[in-house]
């Protein structure tokens, strides 16, 4: 995510969680097929984020709130899925993860869109498909290949190595059945269309004002 450096904190600040409010609210209405329960994660994440930081008009606790935040948050919507452990033990180097590797590069490319094709009863079996796997397969797919996420950061998120993430990803990647870049392409525009959540902007501003006197529409 790029901040406009133009804008004035307060503007920063409303632009950063318009963004994560909007990626936390899609993987827990995607993931968990629910979206109520993640309004309460953002909210004490950011307070959390918030308390952590000496303020934010400080360029550098600005940068360590955004990134405490972005880590937090998936923390915290990763520990409200269903507790299943993964059991990919016999997943070492399986001829699934050699494919997954062999087609990363493809699978990262763009979906070229055609106007000409109605998409619907694609983007209904994608759906279908993605309701038969668990919370963190979906989880751990969004994360890879719509948010670009490394797979060092989902290996720690899920306490595994990350040939581990790998075996979870081919075996997702091989029951979704459905061609990745597709996959992404419906799934980021959906996210496009998620409204931002606004309700603790206000807060953090007026905290950040308090605790530093510094005028709220400031340029930075």
């Amino acid at each position: 995510m790029e901040i406009n450096k133009n804008m004035t904190r307060a503007e920063q600040i409303g632009h950063v969680y318009e963004y994560t409010s909007k990626y936390a609210i899609y993987i827990g209405s995607r993931v968990k097929n629910e979206a109520d329960f993640v309004e309460s994660v953002i909210e004490k994440t950011y307070m959390e984020a918030d308390e952590r930081t000496a303020h934010l008009w400080d360029d550098y606790s600005f940068e360590y709130w955004i990134d405490y935040f972005h880590k937090k948050c998936m923390e915290s919507i990763y520990d409200t899925l269903d507790p299943e452990r993964f059991s990919f033990d016999f997943c070492e180097i399986s001829e699934d993860v050699i494919d997954f590797e062999a087609n990363l590069k493809n699978d990262k490319t763009d979906f070229i869109y055609d106007e000409n094709v109605s998409y619907n009863a694609q983007i209904r079996l994608l759906d279908e498909k993605l309701d038969l796997l668990s919370p963190k397969q979906r989880f751990a797919l969004i994360l890879f290949y719509v948010f670009d996420t490394d797979l060092s950061e989902i290996a720690d998120l899920y306490n595994l190595k990350e040939l581990k993430v790998k075996s979870i990803l081919a075996d997702s990647r091989k029951k979704l059945n459905i061609p990745i870049p597709f996959f992404r392409w419906v799934l980021s525009y959906q996210l496009s269309l998620q409204p931002p959540k606004r309700f603790v902007v206000d807060d953090l501003i007026s905290n950040t004002y308090y605790k530093t006197g510094v005028e709220q529409y400031r340029t930075y």
